[in-house]
């Protein structure tokens, strides 16, 4: 704890990567993580600053099976409508550059 407070508090956010950038959170991500851990506040928060083309998405599924942390393999489809929107992001972005 003495060498983490000896920290020096975090600057402003800088650009980190200017292309088309997604971060996927899963809907029950306090199933794993402590629900109120400031990652989500942080990505939710800066994520325009660090990706200045991103987004960052909560994953939801409206049946009974709410998307778990690290469910890829079994909510595959909830994810998969944010993954086509971003690969066709950087389609119509390498087409229109060409």
């Amino acid at each position: 704890m003495r060498a983490l407070s000896l920290f020096p508090e975090p600057g402003e956010p800088r650009v980190l990567f200017a292309g088309p950038a997604l971060v996927l959170y899963a809907e029950k991500e306090s199933a794993v993580l402590q629900e109120n851990a400031p990652t989500w506040r942080e990505f939710s928060q800066r994520t325009r600053a660090w990706l200045p083309a991103g987004r960052c998405v909560v994953v939801t599924n409206h049946a009974d099976h709410p998307v778990q942390h690290a469910s890829l393999i079994f909510h595959s489809r909830n994810f998969e409508p944010h993954l086509a929107r971003l690969y066709r992001l950087i389609r119509e972005s390498a087409a229109r550059a060409a």
